[in-house]
């Protein structure tokens, strides 16, 4: 599908929108899917066959991130993951993610509990783009929507996170994370303590854990996605990014 090469870059708006195109690589592979996601239900009885977006394409230019997606659901995203990501199908995972610095120094991650799509890695707490941040023109609310990632996985709002201006986009292979830029008065060892409290509050959680990277070194210990590294490695050697 073309579109950025693998990287981080500093982008000063988003222009997002859901497209009305059916995504043609899943609509002929429709009974693979659904056999596909009845084997993975089974082994995973919590999945959900929601409605999701997918990045179909993007560009940046002058600073602002244009991107149009198609509409799908986790069933079709999950066989495509399965198959490799295949550039044929024309898409990559575009989701919103929250990028928090703390004082001192240091990048929030969340390790993510059993039972989710992304279990045991520690990466920037974000997610899909569902319905729920699409307008009824087909604009997609990235604000709104990596506001509620924030909130939904560690507890976090605008009480203790500041929003920065701009975003860092991060492209690695078929992943794109659209990461908004959020500062906390709290140094690393407040932040950790109090997200574990919120997490312990938690009915369901979906994070078992967080951490606050404050040296590139320290992402050894993890299991972190190519995308959430460049992010940390961008900000903590002061790069920032293209």
């Amino acid at each position: 599908m073309g579109g950025l090469a693998d990287g981080v870059y500093q982008v000063a708006d988003c222009r997002l929108h859901v497209v009305s195109q059916v995504w043609p690589w899943a609509a002929n592979r429709r009974a693979a899917i659904e056999a596909h996601f009845a084997q993975a239900q089974a082994q995973n009885p919590t999945y959900f066959n929601g409605t999701i977006h997918l990045l179909r394409s993007h560009s940046l230019d002058n600073g602002i991130f244009h991107g149009s997606y198609v509409r799908t659901d986790f069933a079709a995203f999950l066989y495509w993951r399965a198959c490799g990501h295949p550039v044929e199908a024309g898409v990559r995972d575009g989701f919103g993610s929250a990028i928090v610095t703390c004082a001192g120094g240091g990048v929030l991650l969340g390790r993510q509990r059993p039972g989710n799509v992304n279990a045991g890695k520690a990466y920037l707490p974000g997610g899909f783009i569902d319905p729920r941040d699409v307008n009824g023109d087909g604009v997609i609310d990235i604000e709104a929507q990596t506001a509620r990632e924030l909130r939904e996985e560690t507890g976090l709002g605008a009480e203790l996170c500041t929003r920065r201006q701009g975003f860092l986009l991060s492209v690695a292979g078929p992943l794109v994370s659209i990461g908004a830029l959020h500062e906390t008065s709290l140094d690393a060892n407040a932040l950790e303590a109090h997200v574990r409290g919120n997490l312990a509050a938690q009915a369901e959680p979906e994070l078992a854990d967080v951490v606050c990277i404050r040296e590139v070194e320290a992402l050894s210990a993890f299991d972190v996605p190519a995308y959430s590294a460049a992010v940390v490695k961008a900000l903590l050697t002061a790069d920032g990014g293209s």
